[in-house]
């Protein structure tokens, strides 16, 4: 079905109709058809490519929006792609204190044959980094 709404981007891109693609698109979504990036990529055409009508007071102010729109779709793209990457690394490269890869190795075991953290538990979170630092001064004080 996506196929139809596709042939209809394209000659809305060919014919200067984008307002019709985008409208096109809105139909599309509220009929309950969720485009793929085959339809986004004529939709994008048929926007980006296409003469808008001259009734635009201002052209200059369309230009800037579908630059505006090109530079969003791209920083999502980079987002996403970050994320992955991010979610890949932090998988396959944990780190201990020192930097050191563990490879596989869990902390707490890598922790646990450390000889100076025998007498102060690592702390998992900043609550407990707090209380351990209140400990410390007034153990200092006191």
């Amino acid at each position: 079905m996506q196929v139809c709404y596709r042939v209809v981007m394209q000659l809305c891109g060919l014919y200067n109709m984008p307002v019709l693609a985008v409208k096109l698109l809105f139909l599309m979504k509220r009929g309950g058809m969720q485009p793929n990036a085959i339809t986004y990529g004529f939709y994008n055409r048929a926007v980006l490519e296409a003469a808008w009508p001259s009734d635009i007071t201002n052209s200059s102010q369309l230009l800037w929006a579908k630059l505006r729109n090109v530079i969003l779709g791209v920083a999502l793209f980079r987002r996403a792609a970050r994320k992955g990457s991010r979610r890949r690394l932090s998988l396959s490269m944990e780190k201990d204190a020192d930097g050191h890869s563990l490879g596989g190795v869990s902390r707490t075991s890598v922790e646990s044959g450390n000889s100076s953290h025998d007498s102060v538990p690592p702390a998992r979170n900043s609550k407990e980094v707090s209380e351990m630092v209140v400990k410390q001064k007034s153990a200092t004080l006191g």
